[in-house]
């Protein structure tokens, strides 16, 4: 079975490194810190990059680019 990554793009001015931010947390928990994301993009016209194996999480974002193998193989 292949792997693939999703990457989300938004709009960062504040750099930060957040690891796992949804990792170890029950569903609720989960949306909450994603509302809290997608937040601080539209409010300080911020840009998130995540990378995650989850396309659910993954649809949360404004653009999603598939890689395989290090490379960019779909653009969703």
């Amino acid at each position: 079975m292949k792997r693939f990554f999703y990457v989300l793009y938004a709009t960062f001015i504040v750099r930060c490194n957040i690891s796992y931010p949804t990792g170890n947390l029950d569903s609720k928990s989960s949306d909450e810190i994603l509302m809290l994301l997608k937040k601080s993009n539209k409010d300080y016209k911020q840009t998130i990059i995540m990378i995650t194996h989850d396309m659910e999480i993954a649809k949360c974002a404004d653009r999603i680019i598939q890689i395989e193998d290090g490379r960019i193989v779909k653009e969703l």
